[in-house]
């Protein structure tokens, strides 16, 4: 994982950005007719986005001018991610542990991202400090947009992907152009989660984000509409199925990453296990472990790609400070960051 700061106006964040990546191995993506209907979607996604997250399009128009890029090419990937391809099965886990499950009486929440890990390489830490909103700390393999970290005032988000939901995509506001507005604009889960609910959906995501007083907002994005489940300092999971009751009929079995139920419930099995005792070194070790072993980290091959946890991270209340594995947690030791 690399380090990139950013400080400026969006667009002048994006130039600097875009002149790094011009002197670096990126290859910027080349017109493919066959991938012409992503194009098209982006086109379309492009308007949601200018109306509700606009300081992102002036991003990527920097980054587009920074690095000498062609625009319309740039932008396509951050807007739709991966829509009209079958990615690997998406294997992230979200969890806040109460102040009760703590031994500091403090409480801690803790993420593990799974995907390719041929993207451990390109993945970033954005610190990011844009003249109206929000300095923030941020991870990403993109060139906009985030999926997930900490913004100044203590506002913490991360995203699992919502891989059973069975409907449609529609253009929207992609998900890591969303966490990262909401970084550099919020301060409390409530008032993430009422943008969040305001805005149209692209695909279907949970956003967990939890703010300094504890309050925690378990969110679910769908373009068929928004569910928020509000909680404070409570065990509060969420992996890549969908488990919110009005929402159960759109999950699609056949579409489940084999995981996400194991991940979920040997989350629930360690909490109970181990109330009143979770600190940072059992935390870590936690994220460490694979599922087949009760934990929580995933490592094996899908579709001829090795897959695994490619980075992980922690938050300590008690420390108010932010604990970084970049890259796979058995072979990286977490990294203490704080503002």
């Amino acid at each position: 994982m690399f380090e990139i700061e950013l400080i400026g106006s969006w667009y002048e964040m994006g130039k600097q950005y875009g002149m790094i990546m011009k002197h670096s191995p990126f290859q910027a993506p080349i017109y493919d007719e066959n991938m012409k209907h992503r194009y098209e979607f982006a086109e379309k996604c492009e308007q949601q986005v200018k109306k509700y997250a606009p300081d992102l399009i002036e991003f990527l128009k920097g980054f587009a001018e920074g690095g000498s890029y062609d625009y319309d090419m740039i932008k396509v990937l951050p807007l739709v991610l991966n829509y009209g391809w079958e990615p690997p099965k998406p294997s992230c886990t979200i969890s806040y542990i109460s102040s009760e499950y703590s031994a500091t009486g403090h409480p801690f929440l803790l993420r593990n991202y799974d995907w390719d890990y041929s993207s451990e390489k390109i993945m970033a830490k954005m610190i990011l400090s844009p003249t109206n909103g929000n300095k923030s700390i941020s991870f990403t393999d993109l060139w906009g947009g985030a999926y997930g970290g900490i913004n100044q005032k203590g506002l913490l988000i991360g995203i699992t992907a919502a891989a059973t939901y069975d409907g449609e995509w529609i253009p929207g506001v992609m998900m890591n152009l969303l966490v990262q507005w909401v970084l550099t604009h919020y301060s409390t889960a409530q008032e993430a989660a009422n943008y969040i609910k305001s805005v149209p959906h692209t695909g279907a995501f949970h956003y967990f984000v939890v703010d300094q007083d504890r309050n925690i907002a378990r969110i679910l994005g769908t373009p068929d509409g928004v569910v928020v489940d509000l909680f404070n300092d409570e065990n509060v999971i969420q992996t890549n199925h969908i488990i919110v009751d009005s929402m159960i009929d759109r999950q699609d079995e056949s579409r489940m990453p084999v995981s996400s139920p194991i991940r979920f419930e040997n989350v629930q099995k360690w909490l109970a296990k181990q109330k009143g005792k979770i600190d940072s070194v059992k935390i870590k070790e936690f994220c460490s472990l694979s599922h087949s072993k009760g934990g929580i980290h995933e490592d094996g091959v899908f579709m001829g790609i090795k897959f695994g946890t490619i980075w992980s991270w922690f938050y300590d209340f008690q420390e108010h400070a932010f604990y970084l594995s970049p890259g796979n947690p058995l072979h990286h030791e977490y990294q203490k960051i704080s503002f």
